[in-house]
């Protein structure tokens, strides 16, 4: 049987689900470096949503055309972050700091690409807007990961209170 120290949220398992959510931005942001380095994919992109005013499902299918290598850096991301999740399910807290990541994340990313579309497309340089959306992307991702660890704890405490040691 779990005691509450294995079902109770932790600075550590908080610090876990950070870095999960952490590393999906990274790849992000990688692969949007080799998009822009290789096809100046940002750039296009920028200038797209400059020139046109896209609505939210037109801006995310310009980032997936324009940013493929970002996007599946994303995706790739987020299977290690899962898969890490799954091996340390013996630990609870862990296991849904790093679905809490990922979630984070996943409800971040197209709100963050969005609103620098829409909102950051004026005059400013490049610099200012990857500056810009590198700042609202982790304050977004960062702030939903720690909400969704707070609403899940007590579904830690039902659900995994008899099975924790048994995987």
């Amino acid at each position: 049987m779990a005691t509450s120290a294995q079902t109770t949220v932790s600075s550590a398992d908080r610090r876990v689900a950070l870095a999960g959510c952490a590393l999906l931005l990274a790849a992000g942001w990688a692969g949007a470096w080799w998009d822009e380095y290789s096809r100046a994919g940002w750039s296009a992109w920028m200038s797209m949503c400059q020139a046109t005013s896209p609505g939210f499902v037109a801006v995310l299918r310009l980032y997936a055309n324009l940013l493929p290598t970002s996007l599946i850096a994303m995706l790739l991301a987020g299977l290690v972050v899962l898969g890490m999740a799954s091996l340390m399910r013996s630990r609870a807290t862990l296991a849904i700091g790093g679905i809490a990541g990922h979630a984070g994340c996943i409800v971040a990313m197209p709100l963050t690409i969005y609103l620098c579309a829409s909102v950051f497309n004026g005059p400013a340089t490049a610099g200012l807007q990857l500056t810009a959306m590198l700042l609202l992307d982790l304050g977004l991702a960062f702030s939903l990961t720690l909400l969704l660890m707070k609403a899940l704890q007590p579904v830690v405490a039902d659900c995994c209170r008899d099975s924790v040691g048994q995987f």
